[in-house]
């Protein structure tokens, strides 16, 4: 959370936790929260693959327990990568689903991670099975999305 003091988790029974860090005698401990205690949160990054955020990036039947999923900055965009080392990239918040994103099968395995870059317009992605990092690009036209183009930054030998 952007208070650095509340964070989210999705665990492999597809549940949403909440917690809160908080000092306590001199140590750092976690309180599980409601969701209703959570509701008004501000949220800095958004990584859970289920949630209120991510609700449309995929159909409920998915298994969602091996997603790695990543907000940008300026939380507009969401990018997804999956077992079979797809990567999808959709308006944040994404509701439902998935109609205006698109979806790249850029990796020969599955995505091991995905950061966006500082500046919001490079993603990288990377699958630890193909050892391979791919750089992408993200230009935007009149909506967000219409363009994607892929530059390999480099292999892993």
């Amino acid at each position: 959370a952007k208070d650095s003091k509340h964070f989210q988790v999705n665990s492999s029974g597809n549940h949403l936790y909440f917690w809160k860090l908080h000092k306590s005698c001199g140590k750092w401990e976690c309180t599980l929260l409601q969701p209703k205690d959570a509701a008004d949160i501000k949220w800095a990054t958004y990584s859970c693959s289920m949630g209120w955020a991510a609700q449309g990036l995929l159909s409920s039947s998915t298994d969602r327990r091996n997603l790695i999923v990543k907000s940008n900055a300026e939380q507009n965009l969401v990018a997804m990568g999956n077992d079979q080392g797809s990567v999808f990239l959709n308006p944040y918040p994404q509701w439902e689903d998935g109609k205006d994103g698109i979806v790249h099968q850029c990796h020969a395995a599955a995505i091991s991670a995905l950061i966006f870059l500082e500046l919001g317009n490079v993603l990288v992605s990377t699958s630890a099975g193909d050892l391979a990092i791919l750089q992408w690009e993200l230009t935007f036209e009149k909506r967000p999305l219409k363009k994607l183009t892929t530059k390999v930054k480099g292999t892993l030998q």
